[in-house]
């Protein structure tokens, strides 16, 4: 979208991604078209004719940026002469910095699937699930299966525990101590939309719920392991597993990518 960077006065909507950007917000302004779109929606446009593919990292990196800008304003328009030195003081809230760390951890399992593109493997990003505010991160289609990839950047250790007792299995997945099966029951219910999006022509097709941790804090015989039937991994053993030889055409795969394309929007 063409036009000027300016600080907003009034709140608006961005034209691209439809996101809230409140008074004060730096975006792009088109006087022609009387439409603001937020920074990281702006950028040139794609070649005619050429495939538009979301950025890995792309809603949470805008995420962050709408809410530090929204910071910025309010304490800028609070406090105008010391604005400025309060937030070089202050520093960014950890609850902006988990969007932008999550964003990085993102774009960086996003860059090893693209890497597998000359493998026959077809990677969409940043997909949103209909009803929620929540996104799909990757979903990797290739010639093995799909895989359904939710990408984590957390600190501290990552382990299995089985907590149940002598009449019953509970597993559940730690890190840094803390119980995180929540994460677990996320990415599956993310598998569950992609496999109701496939439809009933490519239901056979064998789906894994993979839970991605970017930096793990695991030892050095350590393999990748299955909680409640999704796979806990990392980058460099998740590239290895994506790429395994399949069964499926390179036709299959790309129809099935052409199918998951057109039902889950880019977030």
């Amino acid at each position: 979208m063409a036009g000027r960077r300016l600080k907003l006065r009034y709140p608006a909507t961005c034209a691209v991604c439809s996101s809230e950007l409140p008074p004060g917000t730096e975006a792009w302004w088109s006087p022609d078209a009387k439409q603001a779109s937020c920074l990281v929606c702006h950028e040139e446009p794609a070649p005619a004719g050429a495939r538009s593919e979301p950025t890995a990292g792309r809603s949470a990196q805008r995420e962050h940026d709408k809410r530090e800008d929204a910071r910025q304003a309010r304490v800028k328009d609070r406090f105008p002469r010391m604005g400025p030195l309060l937030l070089r003081v202050a520093g960014e809230p950890q609850s902006s910095k988990a969007w932008a760390s999550g964003a990085a951890g993102e774009r960086l399992v996003g860059e090893r699937l693209q890497a597998l593109a000359e493998e026959g493997v077809i990677t969409l990003h940043d997909r949103r699930r209909h009803g929620t505010r929540a996104n799909i991160d990757h979903i990797a289609i290739a010639p093995s299966g799909i895989y359904v990839v939710d990408a984590k950047h957390y600190q501290g250790r990552i382990e299995r525990r089985e907590v149940g007792g002598w009449l019953r299995t509970d597993e559940r997945l730690y890190v840094a101590g803390r119980d995180r099966t929540g994460l677990v029951e996320g990415v599956i219910e993310q598998t569950a939309v992609v496999r109701a999006a496939l439809g009933e022509e490519h239901r056979s097709v064998p789906i894994w719920s993979i839970l991605c941790f970017v930096n793990p804090n695991v030892g050095m015989f350590t393999r990748p392991f299955v909680v409640r039937g999704v796979g806990v991994t990392w980058p460099r053993a998740l590239q290895k597993e994506v790429a395994a030889p399949g069964p499926a055409a390179a036709e299959t795969v790309a129809t099935i990518a052409e199918v998951l394309d057109r039902a889950l929007r880019p977030a």
